[in-house]
């Protein structure tokens, strides 16, 4: 992942054309998202995603919108 993405993770979701989720694991994603405050925004069109360990950057079609990292490590999903 890393050679191919620049991806610095043990795994990931590498899908080539067509990715298909079960019902039952994107709500349950959904849910734990929502769990730990997650916000979303729709519809909306992420043109640039920066992120590094304090936090994500995402700036929108329209317009940027800054994630503050969560007070405990423990709250990220």
């Amino acid at each position: 992942m890393r050679d191919e993405f620049g991806i610095d993770r043990g795994g990931a979701i590498l899908s080539h054309d067509d990715l298909a989720l079960s019902r039952k694991l994107s709500a349950g994603l959904l849910l734990a998202a929502l769990n730990k405050k997650a916000r979303f925004y729709a519809p909306a069109e992420a043109m640039v995603i920066e992120h590094n360990r304090p936090g994500i950057a995402v700036v929108m079609r329209q317009g940027a919108h800054n994630h503050s990292p969560p007070s405990r490590s423990d709250d990220w999903l």
